[in-house]
């Protein structure tokens, strides 16, 4: 992992400020300061942990949103200003685990053991569902 990488996220996050309402053609919401802020430091807490995600993009509802694909598993984590969702889908797209994020700790650690499940191709599984 490289400190570009990191550098790249918090620099298209921050090219947020400048979208309008209607960034989408669709009538999307503006991101938020707010929003925006929380999501750099997120990024940062999990530079802490040597992990990232290969995606930020912004949502319609004045949310941001981070992907990483793996082989056998994909994550999503979407930041919005009162409520952050991670979710685990499988290689066909269906949800596995849908968690809230509450920028705890243990949260950050969870995240980073699951994109290095992924980066290294394990396949991540709910036992005793």
């Amino acid at each position: 992992m490289t400190y570009n990488k990191i550098q790249e996220l918090i620099n298209k996050t921050k090219d947020f400020k400048e979208l309008k309402k209607n960034w989408d053609s669709y009538n999307a919401d503006p991101i938020s300061e707010k929003v925006i802020n929380k999501t750099i430091d997120i990024i940062c807490e999990l530079w802490k942990y040597n992990v990232y995600f290969d995606y930020v993009f912004p949502g319609k509802n004045n949310n941001i949103q981070f992907e990483l694909d793996g082989k056998y598993n994909g994550v999503e984590l979407e930041i919005n200003e009162n409520k952050n969702i991670f979710v685990i889908y499988d290689d066909k797209n269906n949800v596995i685990e849908e968690k809230e994020i509450k920028e705890e700790k243990k949260d950050f650690l969870f995240i980073a053991n699951v994109i290095n499940m992924i980066r290294n191709n394990i396949k991540y599984e709910i036992i005793n569902k």
